[in-house]
């Protein structure tokens, strides 16, 4: 059975924190926006937060979060990648998500670390990355060392669901073709941004609580420079790709850090198996799964997001202590 939500006053639980400051980063492709925020009272930290968000996502939606970590005292920090939030477009119909490469987002990153106030010379920089977020994030960390001390993935995509059963040179073949012949093409089923595409099943696919699955739409339709649509074909490609590098020729021994990987049961987006297989791999890393959670964890009724907050910062005052 499924079912949406809707707020006729956003509660205040999701809304801006008062410390909240934005950031445009010029880029030579436009501009970038970030956001973050100090605990009220503070001009400095020694723990930051750097929230990786997943595919159409946007920093008003982590506000929440922003909030609960602000309460532990740490610094927050959120980007809008390119081609979602309010960073800049890649095409003239604004709402394809399209893409360059995630190698590219991880430079993007790297630019916005460099221009954000936090610096990991003075604070402790931990990672937490949701599902797209999470690939990006793992690429940043292979080539960045020494930055981030410590990092969470939530449902990150290191494997598309989609392919999970389709061998892999069926899947490179046919992301190849489509990108090759229509690279700005919407993927099959995907068109312009539409409310009832995602408020239909939400409780199916994102989360089993309604008032935070209505999050992501309450903004959007508020404020339509935030709307995005679904992913072209270039998307696809340049995702399955990535994902294919994660699985085969990431350097592992690079990612040498404490690390927790989340998996959600009922998961439709990303592919469980693959991140099992891949957290195995790493020398410190822990895997968490919630059998009955969809996909947004960390937007998931408050007994599974508050064990993965809970573990998450467990994580970061153990590796504090060190």
């Amino acid at each position: 059975m499924t079912h949406t939500h809707s707020f006729e006053t956003l509660p205040e639980r999701f809304s801006m924190p008062e410390t909240w400051q934005w950031r445009m980063l010029p880029r030579e492709w436009g501009e970038m926006r970030y956001g973050y925020a100090l605990p009220r009272g503070k001009a400095a930290v020694d723990k930051v937060v750097v929230v990786l968000p997943g595919l159409s996502e946007f920093c008003e939606k982590y506000f929440e979060i922003a909030r609960d970590c602000l309460a532990q005292g740490y610094g927050f920090l959120v980007v809008d990648w390119r081609g979602q939030g309010k960073s800049s477009r890649y095409l003239d119909n604004l709402h394809k998500r399209h893409s360059q490469g995630f190698e590219v987002d991880a430079q993007d990153l790297n630019a916005v670390l460099e221009d954000s106030p936090f610096s990991p010379r003075e604070s402790a920089f931990f990672m937490m990355a949701n599902s797209m977020g999470g690939n990006i994030g793992l690429r940043y960390l292979e080539a960045h060392i020494g930055v981030f001390k410590g990092a969470a993935f939530c449902a990150p995509l290191i494997g598309l669901h989609a392919f999970s059963h389709v061998p892999g040179f069926m899947a490179k073949t046919l992301t190849y073709g489509l990108e090759h012949l229509w690279p700005e093409a919407y993927a099959p089923m995907g068109g312009d941004w539409d409310p009832f595409s995602r408020d239909f099943q939400s409780d199916v696919l994102f989360s089993s609580d309604a008032g935070r699955a209505a999050v992501h739409n309450y903004w959007m339709k508020i404020d339509k420079a935030l709307q995005v649509g679904h992913i072209t074909h270039q998307w696809l490609y340049d995702a399955h790709r990535s994902c294919v590098y994660l699985q085969n020729d990431l350097s592992r021994e690079r990612i040498d850090m404490p690390c927790l990987f989340f998996m959600a049961g009922h998961e439709q987006f990303v592919d469980n198996e693959k991140i099992a297989h891949f957290t195995g791999q790493l020398s410190q890393a822990d895997l968490v799964s919630f059998p009955d959670a969809c996909h947004e964890i960390w937007m998931e009724c408050d007994a599974y997001r508050d064990e993965y907050l809970n573990k998450f910062y467990s994580l970061v005052k153990k590796i504090s202590l060190d």
